[in-house]
C-alpha cells in the first residue's frame, strides 16, 4: 500500500503548540493492485515530532493510514510570551544613601515547552541622579520569541536638609563670635558645618 496527497491542507503555516488542521487535505491509498481509494481524514493518524503539537523546527507532520505514512510539509513559527502582567515603570525616590534599582519584581515564566523565560533587573544607583533600569530577558526556548529588553528611568532626587543654626543671638563681650550650623544627615546623625 502507498499514499498519495491529492490536495494539500488549506492551512500550512502554524504557530508553536498548534495542532494540525486537515481541512482541505485529500489523501488517496494506492493498493498493490493499482486501485486508489480516497481516505477520510478522520481515518488518518497524525504523528507529531513531540507527540502532542507542532513545534519550531518541525517541517511538517506525518499522516498515517494502515501503518504507512506520508509527510505533509508545514511551516511553524515561534509565539510571543504573555508579558501583560509585567511592568517596569519609571520611578522617582529621595536620596537615602542606599543602592536602588527598580521596584519591579523579576519574573520567571515557564513556557508550554517547560523551558523558563528568565528576567533580570539591571541598573540603578546610590547617588542622586538619573539611571536607566533594564529588564533583560533570556531563554533557551526555540518555541518562543525572545522579548526585547524593557527600560525605565530611575531618578534619585537630592535630599533637602535644613541647616540648624545655634546661637543666633549674642551678647557682645568684645570677642569674636561665630554662630554654629549643622544638619541631620540621612542616617539621622547631626553633622556640624565648619
Amino acid at each position: 500500500i502507498g499514499l498519495r496527497v491529492a490536495s494539500a491542507p488549506y492551512k500550512t503555516e502554524y504557530m508553536t503548540f498548534e495542532t494540525f488542521d486537515s481541512n482541505g487535505m485529500e489523501i488517496f491509498a494506492i493498493y498493490d493492485s493499482g486501485r486508489e481509494e480516497k481516505i477520510s481524514n478522520s481515518r488518518l493518524a497524525v504523528i507529531y515530532n513531540d507527540k502532542k503539537s507542532l513545534r519550531v523546527g518541525d517541517t511538517g507532520v506525518v499522516v498515517e493510514y494502515l501503518g504507512v505514512g506520508i509527510h505533509i510539509p508545514l511551516t511553524v513559527s515561534p509565539i510571543s510570551y504573555d508579558l501583560s502582567a509585567f511592568a517596569l515603570p519609571d520611578e522617582s525616590i529621595i536620596y537615602d544613601g542606599n543602592y536602588h534599582t527598580s521596584g519591579a519584581s523579576p519574573i520567571y515564566l515557564l513556557g508550554l515547552d517547560g523551558i523558563p523565560l528568565i528576567c533580570e533587573i539591571r541598573g540603578g544607583g546610590s547617588d542622586a541622579g538619573i539611571y536607566t533600569v533594564t529588564a533583560a530577558f533570556s531563554t533557551e526556548s526555540r518555541d518562543y520569541i525572545l522579548p526585547d529588553n524593557i527600560s525605565a528611568t530611575l531618578k534619585i532626587e537630592p535630599r533637602i536638609v535644613d541647616l540648624v543654626w545655634s546661637g543666633r543671638e549674642f551678647v557682645y563681650d568684645g570677642g569674636a563670635k561665630l554662630p554654629e550650623a549643622g544638619f541631620f544627615d540621612v542616617m539621622g546623625a547631626y553633622r556640624k558645618v565648619y
